[in-house]
């Protein structure tokens, strides 16, 4: 019984724990704080590649990119590291470049 017990909640740590590392729209336009969790989920799953701008858009939202214009092919965003007061590093940046109207490359820096 004691077994079971444990077992169950690694399972549940491991299904929690690990749900806001999986990139999700909602829940990165509305909690900025998840969005670094989520970074690596989204460039290497290549969620954004052939996406169109407006795509982009609609998953991302444009509140973190820099030097937006939608005619740009480069777009650059600018995503929080929580709690980075304890490194040296208080940003990720992920870029992202269109090749005729579509996402070519998505690569964080």
């Amino acid at each position: 019984m004691k077994n079971k017990a444990i077992f169950y909640s690694l399972g549940l740590l491991l299904l929690f724990g690990c749900s806001d590392k999986k990139f999700n729209s909602e829940k990165w336009k509305t909690n900025i704080d998840k969005q670094f969790y989520m970074l690596n989920d989204l460039v290497e799953s290549e969620i954004l590649l052939d996406k169109t701008k407006t795509e982009v858009i609609d998953l991302l939202d444009t509140v973190n990119i820099k030097k937006f214009k939608y005619s740009d092919n480069s777009w650059m965003f600018i995503i929080l590291i929580p709690n980075s007061f304890a490194t040296e590093k208080a940003v990720e940046v992920m870029d992202i470049d269109f090749e005729n109207e579509k996402v070519k490359q998505v690569t964080i820096r």
